[in-house]
């Protein structure tokens, strides 16, 4: 993989190692997250949430909301953290 491939995994195991609830992805390296964390979280209790929001110059940032599967329905948590707003887009992903 490219080193920008490369810093974006260790980006992902990194925060997901150290507990972290949110982390932002690059636009180019957010199917390579993703299909890295459905892979690394098959066994756990764990997922995530992807949170897409266009910011004031029109520039798309994503995060990822790292949770439990049990609380994937609980988005107001995620509001009252200041991770989301209401209308914004988010994905499930188990």
């Amino acid at each position: 993989m490219s080193s920008e491939d490369n810093s974006a995994i260790l980006k992902a195991e990194y925060n997901l190692l150290n507990g972290s609830p949110a982390f932002n992805v690059g636009r180019n390296q957010i199917n390579l997250v993703q299909q890295y964390l459905t892979e690394r979280m098959i066994n756990d209790n764990r997922s995530y949430l992807k949170y897409s929001n266009t910011d004031e110059k029109k520039r798309t940032t994503i995060t990822i909301i790292l949770t439990s599967r049990y609380s994937l329905g609980q988005n107001a948590r995620f509001e009252e953290a200041g991770f989301i707003n209401k209308h914004d887009k988010i994905e499930l992903n188990h």
